[in-house]
């Protein structure tokens, strides 16, 4: 049990440290497969990219206030 653990730990981890590229644009299969493995990696990489397709219909030049980027964190519309 515990070495299942450290091996889900360090998958995680391994998932943390090549996201940037992923989201850059690099090739990256592991993050695909431990999204799909791991319930809380898949539901950062799903909240990600959902945030990726909502900021590429926005128009250009638009600036977000910080009061309304807290307010869609926060769920409040």
């Amino acid at each position: 049990m515990e070495e299942s653990r450290y091996k889900s730990l360090a998958a995680c981890s391994q998932f943390e440290s090549e996201l940037e590229a992923y989201l850059e644009g690099e090739v990256r299969p592991f993050i695909t497969s431990h999204g799909h493995e791991c319930s809380s990696c898949g539901a950062m990489l799903a909240d990600l990219q959902s945030i990726r397709v909502a900021a590429r219909d926005l128009p250009r030049g638009t600036v977000l206030q910080a009061s309304h980027v807290a307010g869609a964190h926060a769920g409040v519309g």
